[in-house]
C-alpha cells in the first residue's frame, strides 16, 4: 500500500507497474471518481464497492466448472 497526496500521484503509481487485477476507489467526490475511472486500467474497477466484484468472480468460477 502506498499513500499519496494527489489524485494524479495515485494514477501514476498504479499505471507505473503491471496492469492490476483489480482497482477499488472509495470516494464521494464525483470529479475524483471520473478521473480515476478514465485514467486507470485494471482487470476490474469498482467505485465504492468490493462485494459486487467478489460475487462476479464467484459466479464466473461456478460457470467455468458447470
Amino acid at each position: 500500500m502506498e499513500q499519496v497526496n494527489k489524485l494524479e500521484e495515485s494514477i501514476d503509481v498504479i499505471n507505473s507497474g503491471a496492469k492490476p487485477l483489480a482497482a477499488y476507489v472509495f470516494t464521494t467526490d464525483n470529479k475524483f471518481k471520473e478521473q480515476f475511472v478514465k485514467n486507470v486500467s485494471a482487470g476490474g474497477l469498482l467505485v465504492n464497492d468490493t462485494a459486487l466484484h467478489v460475487i462476479f468472480v464467484l459466479f464466473k468460477k461456478i460457470h467455468e466448472y458447470a
